[in-house]
């Protein structure tokens, strides 16, 4: 009938659909074959070392110290934390590796620390400054022996830095902490000293009054008292330790008579012991020197 196709027609047409879709199913099965054999593996864009490419700019005196790390190549290193000028700047250059640990601007040396107490300077009527004297009004915790080699940072958080100096058996290491009213550092076999470019105005061994005059005292707490800052400092220690006080117009100096192994802590005290500090016994600073 008109409309409907044949038989053979409808036969023909089914043979071609089986043929089709065997091939298709032949195909598919051909393909795990074909991608076992031809397998794809990526490849590295390239096997260069950075490092290997990446030469050392010199930069001059100026370039940073990175000779202070206790390891130089370890990476990453922090950024932007309050300790980074000490690592950053030679220590030779006064002043500019200085750290605010609170409440001290503390700059490492060769020889240990070099401790200041900020004050504020008036400006103007609506302007202060917060500044401190490196030549002067400073005073020095290390060693009797300079450590030529400098310091290294050996540990560090956000709150405290460790730096060491010397070798083993013959070091001394400072841990800063901000915000602590002690200075605190450990030795290991050599003799601490703390000095500075000051007049001694008071001095004590375990709160008993003694004199600055080349004597030698033993204890585990001493206090000075200097003329030109005004400050009053105290020295403390682990165990009792044996000092030869050295006062003179240039430099006044602690010194240990020999090795030590401990911990010894240094603290100011009082900012204005006898009422003469321009910088700390008046409620607001003058505005000019005088």
């Amino acid at each position: 009938p008109a409309g409907r196709s044949s038989p053979s027609t409808t036969t023909t047409m089914t043979s071609i659909a089986v043929k089709a879709m065997g091939a298709a199913l032949a195909f598919a099965c051909a393909l795990p074959q074909a991608y076992a054999i031809d397998t794809f593996t990526p490849q590295p864009y390239s096997t260069a070392d950075p490092a290997d490419w990446v030469k050392p700019v010199p930069r001059g005196e100026a370039a940073p110290a990175k000779a202070t790390w206790q390891d130089p190549h370890e990476t990453p290193k922090p950024t932007a934390e309050w300790w980074e000028n000490m690592v950053l700047t030679k220590s030779d250059i006064d002043g500019n590796g200085n750290g605010f640990v609170i409440p001290y601007i503390i700059d490492p040396k060769e020889y240990g620390l070099k401790l200041a107490v900020p004050f504020p300077l008036a400006v103007s009527d609506e302007i202060y400054e917060n500044g401190f004297d490196t030549i002067v009004l400073v005073c020095n915790l290390g060693a009797t022996l300079d450590f030529s080699g400098g310091y290294h940072v050996v540990r560090h958080d956000k709150l405290t830095v460790d730096l060491n100096w010397g070798k083993p058996g013959e070091s001394m290491t400072c841990t800063l902490a901000r915000g602590s009213p002690y200075v605190t550092c450990t030795y290991d076999g050599v003799a601490p000293e703390f000095n500075a470019p000051q007049m001694v105005e008071r001095f004590s061994v375990d709160h008993v009054e003694a004199t600055c005059n080349k004597g030698t005292y033993n204890g585990t707490r001493f206090e000075v008292s200097f003329i030109q800052s005004d400050e009053t400092w105290v020295i403390y220690t682990e165990t009792p330790i044996t000092f030869v006080c050295n006062n003179d117009a240039a430099r006044m100096a602690l010194s240990a008579t020999g090795p030590f192994k401990g911990t010894v802590r240094a603290a100011m005290a009082n900012n204005c012991t006898l009422g003469r500090s321009a910088f700390h016994c008046n409620k607001r600073p003058p505005a000019t020197p005088s």
